[in-house]
């Protein structure tokens, strides 16, 4: 909330995350993407409270998991200062959804690990799924799933202000952002 505010005071000259800043006379932004919220959450733990449930369910979830079906999954959330969890949480009071939370962190690594672990499922925003991906990557049991929260997306952006000088380099940096962003959204899906 406050990266607005530092922008425009010129304490920063660029920012470049989650954020639900808008244009205005004197910040410009560059929208990357509306990122996807995912659920992660490790083999034991889909099989304990989800399989038992409902063994088939898990074949539609990649077109997105319906929260309602994890509520008596243990869950690692964000702290409650973080945007993400600001989102989350006002869609989860909209729809009625009450996850049990057991552990707040800000760590998306650490997260994962816990997550790993099965000490709980965690929701993260898209571009945290590195971690989650890397994991997989090497180990060979108890590999991490990951599904769409149907409905739930949160705002990627670049934003700076618009009435300071920007240098040509700068000018080229967002350019690069903006296509690579996009590239690296693109192989997060394969």
């Amino acid at each position: 909330e406050n990266m607005e505010n530092r922008l425009v005071r010129g304490y920063l000259d660029m920012f470049i995350g989650i954020s639900q800043i808008d244009n205005s006379d004197n910040i410009e932004v560059v929208p990357l993407r509306n990122e996807n919220l995912y659920i992660v959450i490790s083999e034991n733990l889909l099989k304990k409270f989800i399989f038992s449930q409902n063994p088939d369910c898990v074949k539609n979830f990649k077109n997105g998991a319906d929260l309602s079906l994890f509520k008596d999954v243990p869950f690692i959330l964000n702290t409650e200062g973080e945007l993400s969890y600001k989102i989350y949480s006002r869609y989860f009071e909209s729809n009625g959804i009450h996850l049990h939370s057991i552990i707040s962190s800000d760590d998306s690594q650490l997260r994962t690990v816990m997550c790993a672990n099965d000490l709980g499922a965690a929701i993260m925003v898209e571009l945290m799924l590195m971690h989650v991906i890397n994991y997989n990557k090497t180990t060979e049991k108890n590999h991490l799933y990951y599904f769409p929260v149907t409905g739930l997306t949160v705002p990627s952006i670049l934003a700076y202000h618009k009435k300071k000088f920007l240098a040509e380099y700068a000018r080229d940096f967002i350019n690069i952002i903006a296509k690579e962003s996009a590239l690296y959204y693109k192989k997060l899906q394969m």
